[in-house]
């Protein structure tokens, strides 16, 4: 049962730092940056707020910097993994 306990917070993790890389790869096509040209790091705070799933108005907050970017499809996936 250890093992199961473990094995699912690796996964979880995983999972976390995999969708945090595809959200992040995903931001600069049409993001705007407040930060433009710097690069955040790894270990910095990353938050999506759905502004307006609608529209697919969504606020990316990594570190210190922030994104706006619009994706209808992206913002009805985070809604579907969100419940």
């Amino acid at each position: 049962m250890k093992n199961a306990a473990q094995l699912g917070a690796a996964g979880l993790a995983a999972g976390v730092v995999l969708n945090a890389t595809a959200a992040q790869a995903a931001v600069p096509a049409g993001a705007v940056a407040s930060g433009a040209g710097e690069v955040a790091a790894a270990h910095e705070p990353f938050v999506v707020h759905v502004q307006d799933a609608a529209a697919g108005a969504l606020d990316f907050y990594h570190g210190e910097r922030h994104y706006q970017v619009t994706d209808r499809e992206l913002a009805a996936a985070i809604l579907r993994h969100a419940r």
